[in-house]
């Protein structure tokens, strides 16, 4: 009997870390691909927004 608990109790534990493992290399490759999308992103618009703040602050300096 305890012999049987104990196999069910390490299927558990394995069954459990797999999905952990899972989990964290689907988060992982997630991460890398959103990285991705943001470097490719911030090549083909370089510096739309830092180009607004510039305008602003020189019209600001011209008033």
């Amino acid at each position: 009997m305890l012999n049987n608990v104990t196999r069910l109790l390490l299927i558990s534990i394995v069954v459990f870390l797999s999905g952990c493992i899972v989990v964290s290399t689907a988060v992982s490759v997630t991460t890398a691909v959103v990285g991705g999308v943001v470097e490719v992103v911030d090549t083909v618009t370089p510096d739309i927004f830092d180009d607004d703040d510039e305008d602003e602050s020189s019209n600001k300096e011209d008033n």
